[in-house]
């Protein structure tokens, strides 16, 4: 994951875990995350639930949810191999 908040966070949790669930949770997010686009493809309410298993306050959540799904970070993170109606030629 490209973002320096969410990198902070894993690395907190990390050092935090106090559980057999919580290794696996942090585990399966770990790899979830290996995934830059992860929050293109999974439902707001998931992603604000990692956020809170992080660690990161309800208000925090959604404003880093924004950040992550932001146009900016779908132009920079999506493949360019999207349909375009206006190049498409046969």
């Amino acid at each position: 994951m490209d973002n320096k908040r969410l990198n902070e966070l894993l690395v907190i949790k990390k050092n935090n875990l106090q559980s057999v669930e919580d290794k696996e949770r942090y585990d399966f997010i770990v790899e979830l995350f290996k995934d830059k686009n992860c929050f293109f493809n999974i439902p707001m309410e998931i992603a604000v639930g990692i956020f809170e298993f992080l660690g990161v306050g309800d208000e925090e959540a959604l404003d880093l949810y924004f950040e992550l799904t932001s146009i900016e970070n779908y132009d920079k993170n999506m493949p360019k191999e999207r349909f375009n109606i206006i190049n498409n030629k046969k």
